[in-house]
């Protein structure tokens, strides 16, 4: 558990939390009374989201595929 909050201050000041509540705080009242555009937008909202995800995962995927290529390509050796 921290002893302090400078790390989330830090997080603060650099900009990502203000995004990130923005983008989770979004209102589209004047969706509220259309269902079908409701019901279209929420499901783009969740592909650009799953396929944030998706791209998320392939680039991890590939670096982590990539670091145990390059320390199976180093020989082993024993220390004495």
């Amino acid at each position: 558990m921290p002893l302090s909050t400078t790390a989330a201050r830090s997080f603060d000041s650099s900009g990502h939390l203000p995004v990130f509540n923005g983008l989770h705080s979004l209102d589209f009242a004047f969706w509220y009374d259309r269902r079908p555009l409701w019901d279209v937008g929420l499901i783009v909202l969740m592909l650009g989201g799953l396929a944030s995800t998706g791209i998320g995962v392939w680039l991890g995927a590939g670096r982590i595929r990539r670091a145990l290529a390059r320390d199976a390509a180093r020989p082993y050796q024993v220390q004495a």
